[in-house]
């Protein structure tokens, strides 16, 4: 009984460290980030552009929410895997 309790622990930790991470330009062009999959959905405010975000592993949707005049920004097909981080890079918005 003790393993199974350890091992549950274990596969939440890691599917707590799934990550998607990223910087959006200009920084002070974003409201929010959110990742979206068939049953859920998360989102964080950025700090100076950068964002992390924990989701559970997966295929993901990641919408930038932008501030006038910047556009909302869409990527699909983001794969997590758990237990890592997935870094997309530079997001940049345009007016």
């Amino acid at each position: 009984m003790l393993l199974a309790v350890i091992f549950a622990y274990a596969a939440y930790t890691n599917a707590q460290n799934t990550t998607i991470s990223g910087k959006v330009i200009p920084e002070d062009g974003v409201d929010r980030v959110w990742a979206v999959n068939q049953t859920d959905s998360v989102f964080v405010v950025p700090d100076k552009g950068i964002f992390v975000l924990q989701v559970k592993p997966g295929v993901h949707k990641i919408i930038v929410i932008a501030k006038p005049p910047y556009q909302n920004l869409e990527m699909d097909n983001i794969p997590t895997e758990e237990g890592k981080n997935t870094d997309v890079g530079e997001l940049r918005l345009i007016q």
